[in-house]
């Protein structure tokens, strides 16, 4: 009997301990030959590529999938490693118990190329999305290829087209003509397009299914200021003068958002669902939808009565997500959080990152300011802002985020009338010339969302000094797993 008894306490007790010891295991924690209990860290690795080994201070250690697990909180220095690429290094602060994520883009040693066209391509444009390229062709041997053509970007598991470019409309001489300062703007869903006449002042709108070419002048009796799409793509947001609207392309209607009387252009900010404006005499946000508007944010708190709000931007993805530009400061807002975070200060905004939790500023010369945004921790109605200032030593034509935001692209001019295409992290760290001294022609540069490929317009010089004029869609491969 008393063995027995001996056996189950003995039992439940070695139980007991195998349950604690998994606990503590299962909480991120380790047990030490001493039995002494540590707390530690999880690294969890997203690069592109894939496939790369990686070192903690400097000692290669294993991963399960993509995290690295039993980490001594701290400063850690990351480096992440693949043949054929630079290596990728970054120092993190560890913290105990917290998945830690990094989010890394290898730069290649040698970049490979193709030609992706074989024709006089005038400009470049890719929408949102980043599902096509497109581009016009106003000049060639061949008058059939005139016209408008896309090129498909990503090829995706049910995606079973051959990526070759087609032509979506032919263009007539007397059209070709007009074309002298002219822009395209593509709809998200990739069923309209916008073709922007500047110089003659016309706007014409093209059913891609069907090739039907209208004339928007025509219905509209203007030609607006600015215009941009919305209600998935359904309509269009215009400005003219003082009066803000939205046409409905199915319907041909015009309704009126917002006439200000105060005679100055009205001040708003839309993506494809949401639409914000300000109104300066209430000095409110006024939010339009469903053909009605909203009042959703008093600023009396944040704009003092000698301030007032001079732009809007808002997330590409995230409808409640924006940022106001008063003459002294920013001030980003996320509405369904009713978090507000101000920044006293009024330098030049460079750019946002799609997911509009990256920003960029110019300080001064070649001094830029990141600003990145994460939930904090614990609590999801909150943000924690991180703040990297850096400096970019090149002749810079332009600097923005690649389409998934996590990292920047600078486009640099060089004394030979070349140009050469750099990528860094977010904060400037791991800055590597991806694509050097090229005849770069267009500055609608893309870099796919995976970070693999890049498609450049370049003059055919590149490859053949005698094709000098004569432009044409490249793509270079960045990285393969």
């Amino acid at each position: 009997m008393k063995r027995r008894l001996l056996s189950t306490i003995l039992s439940l007790l070695l139980f007991s301990a195998v349950s604690i010891y998994v606990i503590t295991l299962a909480q991120g924690n380790r047990i030490d030959d001493n039995g002494v209990v540590t707390n530690t860290s999880i690294l969890r690795v997203n690069s592109s590529p894939t496939d790369v080994s990686i070192y903690i201070n400097d000692v290669e250690v294993s991963k399960n999938e993509n995290r690295v697990e039993w980490l001594t909180p701290g400063i850690t220095k990351v480096t992440l490693k693949k043949d054929g690429y630079r290596d990728w290094e970054r120092i993190v602060n560890l913290r105990s118990g917290v998945v830690e994520d990094i989010v890394a883009q290898l730069s290649p040693v040698r970049v490979l190329f193709e030609k992706t066209t074989d024709s006089r391509v005038d400009k470049i444009y890719v929408p949102d999305n980043s599902e096509y390229l497109y581009y016009l062709i106003k000049d060639s041997k061949e008058v059939e290829d005139i016209g408008i053509w896309r090129l498909g970007l990503n090829r995706g598991f049910l995606n079973f087209s051959n990526n070759t470019p087609s032509q979506i409309i032919k263009l007539d001489s007397e059209f070709i003509k007009k074309l002298d300062d002219y822009s395209i703007s593509v709809s998200n869903n990739n069923n309209n397009l916008i073709i922007d006449l500047k110089t003659t002042k016309e706007l014409y709108y093209l059913n891609i299914s069907t090739s039907t070419l209208t004339k928007l002048n025509d219905t509209l009796g203007f030609y607006p200021d600015k215009f941009s799409w919305f209600q998935n793509s359904e309509g269009l947001i215009l400005l003219s003068n003082n009066l803000l609207s939205y046409y409905e392309l199915s319907s041909k209607s015009l309704s009126v958002i917002e006439y200000n009387s105060l005679k100055t252009s009205s001040i708003f900010a839309n993506n494809s669902q949401a639409l914000y404006y300000y109104r300066k005499d209430l000095n409110k946000i006024f939010e339009y939808s469903n053909k009605q508007a909203a009042e959703v944010l008093d600023l009396e708190d944040l704009i003092e009565l000698d301030d007032s709000v001079n732009n809007i931007y808002i997330s590409r993805d995230e409808n409640e997500i924006i940022l106001l530009k008063t003459n002294s400061k920013y001030i980003f807002i996320d509405l369904d959080k009713s978090f507000t975070r101000v920044f006293d200060f009024n330098y030049e905004l460079v750019d946002i990152s799609p997911n509009f939790l990256n920003l960029l500023f110019k300080q001064e010369d070649n001094k830029y300011l990141s600003i990145k945004f994460e939930e904090t921790v614990g609590n999801s109605k909150t943000y924690t802002d991180f703040e990297s200032s850096f400096d970019i030593n090149l002749d810079t034509l332009f600097v923005k985020y690649t389409p998934n935001g996590n990292s920047i692209m600078i486009l640099s001019s060089n004394d030979n009338e070349t140009k050469s295409l750099w990528i860094s992290d977010y904060d400037g760290l791991n800055l590597n010339e991806v694509i050097s001294q090229e005849y770069i022609i267009d500055l609608n540069t893309y870099i796919t969302i995976n970070g693999k490929s890049s498609y450049i317009l370049l003059d055919d010089r590149t490859s053949d000094t005698e094709s000098n004029g004569v432009y044409n869609v490249y793509k270079y491969i960045l990285g393969v797993d």
